[in-house]
């Protein structure tokens, strides 16, 4: 590995409500990289994150896991943190390292109870945040709902930055131009 200046290194932690998708995400992250060449599942109890017996065995982040990744000269630091409130203490440790709170929102739950928890530990710590409208592709998601929810719950200083683009017009072909 390469030797990276302060400035080049930024420190992100992963955090949402349990469930909601935050150790695929991270495994997504990696793999588009090429950090690994395969992409782990949470639920076959291969993800990098989850790595413990009880984590495979339960399916769920029991501890925060580091895990990098290199983008545009700088390194990455990726805290992936677990959601469920048995381990809220993983999370006020996590947190306290990073500079980030990437807080991941279900597209069919919205904001949650575990949502309003980290973002108040975020605040707490003066982290920057972003929001992660994850698992857009399931049955019954709502982007601009959960985003009107967020802006309701945190204020308005909440804004989309990308729109959601419906999956019928990312896997759509060109219409074939007929001449007459």
């Amino acid at each position: 590995m390469k030797d990276f200046s302060i400035d080049q290194i930024r420190n992100i932690g992963v955090v949402g409500h349990g469930g909601v998708g935050k150790t695929s995400l991270v495994e997504a992250m990696l793999y588009d990289v090429k950090v690994t060449n395969r992409l782990g599942r949470v639920d076959e109890g291969t993800s990098l994150s989850d790595y413990t017996e009880d984590e495979i065995e339960r399916k769920i982040s029991i501890g925060a896991s580091l895990l990098h990744l290199e983008w545009k000269n700088h390194k990455i630091n990726i805290v992936d943190m677990p959601g469920y409130q048995d381990f809220i203490g993983e999370v006020v440790g996590g947190l306290r390292v990073t500079e980030t709170a990437l807080i991941l929102l279900s597209a069919q739950s919205g904001v949650e109870v575990g949502t309003e928890q980290v973002w108040n530990i975020a605040e707490r710590y003066k982290l920057a945040r972003i929001f992660f409208v994850n698992r857009m592709d399931k049955e019954h998601a709502n982007f601009e709902k959960v985003i009107k929810q967020a802006q309701e719950s945190f204020g308005h200083q909440v804004v989309s930055l990308q729109r959601k683009r419906s999956l019928r017009s990312w896997r759509q072909k060109p219409k074939s131009i007929r001449r007459s």
